[in-house]
């Protein structure tokens, strides 16, 4: 239940920063935001249709804020262990993501998006369901389809994506630091920032030990609070 709760923490978190850079470079307005996906008689596009187009035109600014929050919530899997079992969830996954990255390149598709969205395989279901994993992608696959879009969008004369707010779009998700054999989770690329420069201390998520255990303080951070 703690786990839980702790990635719903984040996941809110993560969707409040990309809503609030949404806002802040006037792509949408926090009124359009909160009625974004309940105002009547408003028929939205398939988001995979949005991620395939993205490739052939310039979005208008509904269909790049839904962009910019679906791939905040679709981050893609990244494992942390090494040598997983094929018979582990874990395994299973590392297993499906091999397989689809193989199969995106054999047919030529250019992201993982265009692929969803034009390949037979994935008309029937684009999500895992049901401990079905095959629908698992990589979440360096997505990172790159995301500057992939990014670079066309900019080709197609788009007045928000330019090269700084790519810089602070992609340095949105949960940053994992690792320092001393320990593995830090912070919440945001401000902060990673300032812990790199040694000029703020961070708001600690998590640690995880790699390799013994550590007490106290082993990072020389001041009034650090795990």
């Amino acid at each position: 239940a703690r786990g839980a709760r702790r990635r719903n923490r984040r996941h809110k978190h993560r969707l409040d920063r990309i809503k609030a850079l949404i806002q802040s470079e006037g792509i949408y307005t926090k009124e359009k935001l909160d009625s974004l996906y309940h105002a009547k008689g408003n028929i939205l596009m398939d988001i995979y249709q949005i991620r395939y187009e993205s490739l052939e035109r310039k979005l208008n600014n509904e269909e790049l804020t839904r962009l910019l929050i679906h791939f905040a919530q679709r981050r893609g899997f990244k494992s942390n262990r090494k040598n997983e079992k094929k018979g582990s969830d874990e395994g299973k996954l590392l297993a499906a993501t091999a397989d689809n990255e193989k199969y995106l390149k054999e047919k030529g598709y250019r992201t993982v998006g265009e692929m969803l969205w034009k390949d037979e395989r994935f008309a029937e279901n684009k999500r895992n369901k049901g401990g079905d994993y095959s629908n698992t992608f990589l979440r360096s696959q997505l990172k790159e389809e995301i500057g992939i879009i990014f670079e066309k969008q900019k080709a197609f004369g788009s007045l928000y994506v330019t090269d700084a707010f790519s810089e602070k779009y992609l340095d949105f998700p949960l940053y994992k630091i690792e320092i001393s054999g320990i593995i830090i989770i912070v919440r945001c690329a401000s902060v990673a920032q300032s812990v790199e420069q040694g000029t703020e201390n961070p708001r600690v998520i998590g640690s995880i030990p790699i390799g013994g255990t550590s007490k106290g303080n082993p990072f020389g951070f001041p009034n650090m609070r795990p």
